[in-house]
C-alpha cells in the first residue's frame, strides 16, 4: 500500500482573513461536491483530532 503525505509551508499556509474552520474546509469546498453542512462537520472533526477545541467560531 502506498503512503500518502502532504506539505505544509511554514509561512503563508493559512488565510488570515478566514477562521480556523474556514481554512481547514477550504480544500474540500474547492475540490469536492460535498454539501456545505458535511464540509463543516468534517472540518470540525479534523480540528478536534488535532486536540484543539471544537468550539464554534462566531
Amino acid at each position: 500500500m502506498g503512503r500518502r503525505w502532504g506539505v505544509m509551508f511554514e509561512r503563508g499556509a493559512l488565510f488570515s482573513s478566514l477562521t480556523v474552520t474556514e481554512n481547514v474546509s477550504m480544500v474540500l469546498r474547492e475540490h469536492t461536491r460535498l454539501s456545505a453542512r458535511l464540509i463543516d462537520e468534517v472540518a470540525v472533526l479534523k480540528i478536534v483530532l488535532t486536540g484543539f477545541s471544537a468550539a464554534l467560531e462566531g
